[in-house]
């Protein structure tokens, strides 16, 4: 049986098996086009369960695991509530290193309480 090594097969063709970068790129994006999710639609009961739960980690300084859509997937983000910003409707979240991420309201999809900060 002839193989690519074997005297006489035909080694015109064998260089056009290479993939450019650009093809490999276009794959790997292409990929996770595949795996992204629309954007769920959250109802009015769950938006006021959300607000409830705000403002009882406000005034308890509790903190919080949001779960939010981010460009096709979900994304968790645990931390404290330090500010809220109604006419942007957006949240200011610290997390366990004082890192301070901006998170509008309309992405988050679950809140859950984690715990609470010790008082000092």
């Amino acid at each position: 049986m002839p193989n690519k090594l074997t005297p006489g097969y035909n080694l015109m063709w064998e260089s056009s098996r290479m993939m450019l970068p650009e093809h490999r790129e276009m794959l790997i994006w292409q990929k996770e086009e595949m795996k992204k999710v629309e954007k769920p639609v959250i109802d009015e009961q769950r938006l006021r369960e959300f607000e409830e739960i705000i403002l009882e980690a406000m005034e308890f300084t509790y903190i919080l695991k949001f779960t939010y859509y981010r460009c096709g997937f979900y994304e968790e983000l645990q931390g404290y509530i330090t500010r809220i910003k109604s006419y942007d409707q957006e949240l200011w979240i610290v997390d366990k290193d004082d890192e301070v991420h901006k998170l509008r309201i309309s992405d988050v999809v679950d809140i859950q309480v984690i715990g609470s900060m010790p008082r000092l």
